[in-house]
């Protein structure tokens, strides 16, 4: 059997998680690459693509965001470069009472998507986040921790979304969604489908 060098293995890890391929952690130290873009400038606001949270359990959850000011394009209107992000943690929707704060790397490997694992927070609450990229902040977003395991509940309400195609479905179903108090989307599917622009031309409204 082929033993695997326990010294190399964390090195190699290392280089991955440096290189923005692997999650980020929050808390952890990022090695900073050369071109390291800290304080840059866009053409217009760069957090078009919104913001998201998930994946959560008792002590936090993965908060999510692309910089990409002109989204049309193959780049996102992006430099081929990293850019730094910081983030944000709330207590309360008006970021009064911030509880954790940082840095991470938007990676153009990655389409300067960032990827930050937010831990020690408290079971069975809300929280807000925010990013802030070259003097542009994002609009807020709402997560939740899980309740403790085996902790009892009185009632679970959740919304189940599938696959969906930008050109064909009923986006109001979202708008609905986002109004009602539910704890959180379970998502069977692909999230969208989307592909080349095809130009004026009929199409084919196919019934779901």
């Amino acid at each position: 059997m082929y033993e695997v060098d326990r010294r190399y293995l964390l090195s190699a890890l290392g280089s991955l998680t440096a290189a923005g391929l692997l999650p980020w952690r929050a808390g952890a130290a990022e090695v900073r690459p050369r071109n390291l873009i800290e304080d840059p400038r866009f053409p217009t606001p760069p957090f078009t693509l919104g913001v998201a949270a998930g994946d959560p359990d008792a002590s936090g959850f993965v908060i999510w965001t692309r910089l990409a000011p002109l989204p049309l394009q193959p780049d996102g209107g992006m430099m081929m470069a990293p850019v730094l992000v910081a983030w944000e943690v709330s207590a309360d929707p008006e970021f009064r009472q911030v509880l954790q704060r940082g840095e991470a790397i938007a990676h153009p490997e990655l389409a300067h998507s960032v990827h930050v694992e937010v831990a020690g927070l408290a079971p069975a609450r809300p929280y807000w986040y925010r990013f802030t990229c070259g003097g542009e902040r994002s609009a807020a977003g709402r997560g939740a921790t899980l309740p403790p395991p085996g902790a009892p509940l009185d009632r679970v309400r959740f919304a189940v979304a599938g696959c969906q195609h930008y050109e064909e479905g009923y986006y109001t179903a979202w708008r609905h969604i986002a109004a009602e108090p539910i704890d959180f989307v379970f998502h069977y599917g692909d999230y969208i489908y989307e592909g080349p622009d095809r130009g004026e031309q009929p199409r084919n409204a196919k019934s779901r």
